[in-house]
């Protein structure tokens, strides 16, 4: 389950408690953890449409962004935290907190071409690390798709 973010202060504040997906300790130094919240959204509802995103890849992911900040970025921001929003379109754009978040972790460097991996269409480790991301988001949204439609063709909770 998720971890209960800020206690019974994030509680009294906003009603309910607050959850991350991920929580790193001591992410940029001693005390200021990294809290993410991830999201698997996609471009084709009407919001997201009238956003732009039918000419502009991305345009729901930030879109998702913007409404996980309104949730938990001022909470975190009173922690001395550090909030990204984890968010990755159904059909593999990622959103600008995901791409720094990578970068931050892994850096912009070369690939050494030595690598037994290594491949021309990931040269960095930016490129290398995104394509495991996007790969394990569409995996785990196929995954979700699959549920879905047993649950619904079994009319049944939990499919056999």
């Amino acid at each position: 389950g998720k971890m209960d973010m800020f206690g019974s202060a994030a509680r009294a504040e906003a009603g309910r408690a607050l959850h991350a997906d991920i929580v790193a300790y001591h992410w940029s130094s001693p005390g200021r953890h990294l809290w993410v919240d991830v999201a698997i959204t996609t471009p084709d509802t009407r919001e997201a449409l009238a956003a732009g995103s039918r000419d502009v890849p991305g345009a729901a992911a930030r879109l998702r962004e913007l409404k996980k900040h309104r949730k938990y970025g001022a909470t975190v921001d009173r922690v001395g935290g550090c909030f990204r929003a984890g968010v990755m379109e159904r059909f593999g754009a990622v959103g600008d907190d995901l791409q720094a978040m990578v970068r931050g972790a892994c850096g912009d460097l070369d690939r050494d071409r030595g690598e037994e991996d290594w491949a021309f269409s990931a040269p960095s480790q930016v490129t290398y690390y995104m394509q495991h991301i996007v790969m394990a988001g569409v995996m785990a949204d196929a995954a979700m798709v699959d549920g879905a439609i047993e649950r619904d063709v079994y009319c049944r909770r939990d499919p056999p």
